[in-house]
Order: C-alpha cells, then structure tokens, then sequence
C-alpha cells in the first residue's frame, strides 16, 4: 500500500481542495478503510481555523483491522462515520462501521450514516423499541 493518499483539505481561508496526505494509522481498535464513496454535508463546508481533512459519512472496503478490532472486518464492504472522510483511506473505531446491504452501492451507502443515527437516536430518545405499537 502506498504511503500517501489525495483527500480534500479545508479551514482557514483555504476552500475545499485537493491536497496529499499520509495514509493514516491503525489503532489497536480501529479499522482502515478504503473509501469508495463519501458524502458531502453542510458541517463539511463550516469555517474552521485549522486546515483538516473534510467529510464525516464514507462507504468503501476495510483493507486492515487493529489488533483489537473484528479480524473477520478485512475485506468487508462498510459505511461508517469519522472525521475525516474525504480521502482515499479513513481510520475509525470499529464500532462506527456497519456492513453495506448487497443491494446499495457505495454512493447510496455513503449518504446514510449520519441520518440513519440520528433516527436511531431519535427513536431511542422517544422510547420506541423494536415491535412498538404507536
């Protein structure tokens, strides 16, 4: 694998931009995951004083699992959220992947992350559980 990776940077007075980066590292309970896909949210495009890697929603193959992480992930197609997720290769703590559904593309995946946990939270929040009758 190469040691360096293309990712949109941002902050300050630079805009959303192409820039090289280095691949990053896996933690003990992380995965690298090679992104196919990531979205686009307004969040992505909000000032920042510190130049950093845009994007929170990615979809794409894990290639490499921490010590700590699911061994059974490598090779796995996911959706998941980090900080970070415009780039070619994103680091995240295993719990923040899901498996992607056959039937979704990647583009189709990388659009769901956010949304779906808000929901998820909502209805937790509302006491609704699997098999409530409204």
């Amino acid at each position: 694998m190469t040691s360096t990776m293309r990712a949109y940077v941002t902050g300050g007075t630079t805009p959303l931009t192409p820039a090289d980066r280095p691949v990053p590292t896996v933690g003990r309970e992380e995965v690298l995951v090679r992104t196919r896909s990531a979205s686009l949210n307004n969040a992505d495009l909000a000032g920042s004083d510190d130049e950093h890697i845009a994007g929170f929603e990615f979809a794409g193959d894990v290639v490499e699992v921490g010590a700590g992480a699911p061994a059974q992930l490598v090779g796995a197609r996911v959706m998941g959220v980090t900080v970070g997720a415009l780039a070619e290769f994103v680091v995240t703590h295993h719990s923040q992947v899901l498996p992607v559904p056959e039937r979704l593309s990647y583009e189709e995946a990388a659009a769901l992350p956010i949304g779906l946990g808000t929901e998820h939270g909502g209805l937790l929040l509302g006491g609704v559980a699997p098999r409530h009758r409204c």
